[in-house]
């Protein structure tokens, strides 16, 4: 009876919207010094159970916002993984036709007749890693490394329908690579310009 009594008082004091903690504070003022033993008992056993009952509500509320954020991050992740994944392999293939391009080039070089002053030099090889000692391709390794990002952004623009749609025949593929490749040489021819113009000046 006396649980039954503090639960309903309790449970009327907390009723007034905003006036919750007021509420509590006056009842347990002016009824204190009538409760027993078992009543305070009885009101500590109600207390900490709505005290586990919030925790609970707020944990839950907590691990669901975690949850949330957790999914959208792996599915950004995941879709990523998907983008780079397919840039992987489209760079992986181009790589292979420019290898292809290089050897026809060295064994079309090679089938090209010699002149009297060549018949004594080495045949022309396709070294693994290419030498950087010709002052032209020094110099234009330098431009593409300081435009990097440049040649990275025309790049992907330029092949950005295979990336989304993947390639449906090698037309595509090689139009794609030349326009890169048309703008990658135009590029080179620009900077070269501007650096002779601006040594001039």
């Amino acid at each position: 009876m006396a649980k039954h009594k503090v639960s309903v008082a309790a449970s009327q004091a907390s009723a007034s919207v905003g006036a919750d903690e007021t509420a509590l504070k006056e009842f347990v003022t002016t009824e204190s010094h009538r409760m027993t033993l078992p009543d305070v008992n009885a009101v500590l056993e109600l207390l900490n159970h709505r005290k586990q009952l919030l925790e609970a509500e707020s944990c839950a509320a907590q691990n669901r916002l975690l949850n949330e954020f957790l999914r959208h991050l792996l599915q950004q992740k995941e879709e990523q993984l998907v983008r780079l994944a397919k840039e992987v392999s489209l760079i992986k293939k181009d790589i292979g036709e420019v290898d292809t391009i290089l050897r026809d080039v060295v064994e079309q070089a090679g089938k090209l007749p010699r002149m009297d002053s060549e018949e004594d030099s080495e045949p022309l090889e396709l070294p693994e890693t290419p030498k950087l000692d010709c002052p032209t391709l020094v110099s234009r390794r330098r431009r593409m490394h300081a435009h990097f990002d440049d040649f990275v952004q025309c790049y992907f623009t330029s092949r950005a329908k295979e990336l989304v749609f993947g390639a449906d025949d090698n037309c595509s593929t090689a139009k794609g690579s030349g326009t890169f490749l048309q703008f990658f040489w135009e590029f080179q021819s620009f900077l070269l310009i501007n650096a002779c113009a601006f040594r001039q000046v």
